[in-house]
């Protein structure tokens, strides 16, 4: 019967988190270990919901750096984050004015670009 409420429990939160608002930002790059011999953590990912965005990062990640910039080309937002954590989520607050703005993740590992919009 534990176990039946542990999983219940599991399941109920697996859901939950599914049922996010935010919008994925879709990412293109390159992520691996070029040619090491190591486990590499799984990419990063973003999303949008508002002005509020929010990175994911499944495995723990060092140095990740996130850079903001608008469709001049001017930086928005650039910060170096890092993980020592599973499932660990950064959030800040853009505070921009609407439009298209491009997202670029960079680390060791690789370099993920995307674009989204404000409204």
């Amino acid at each position: 019967m534990k176990n039946f409420v542990k999983a219940s429990v599991f399941i109920t939160c697996l859901l939950a988190s599914l049922c996010v608002f935010a919008d994925p930002i879709p990412t293109e790059g390159s992520w691996g270990t070029k040619g090491l011999r190591t486990l590499t953590p799984a990419p990063p990912s973003a999303s949008i919901e508002g002005d509020t965005l929010s990175i994911y990062m499944a495995d723990p990640l060092s140095n990740l750096t996130v850079k903001v910039t608008d469709s001049d080309g001017n930086i928005v937002y650039q910060e170096c984050i890092s993980s020592y954590d599973n499932n660990f989520t950064y959030s800040v607050q853009l505070e921009v004015l609407s439009g298209e703005y491009h997202l670029t993740m960079i680390h060791y590992y690789g370099t993920l670009c995307g674009t989204f919009e404000i409204e």
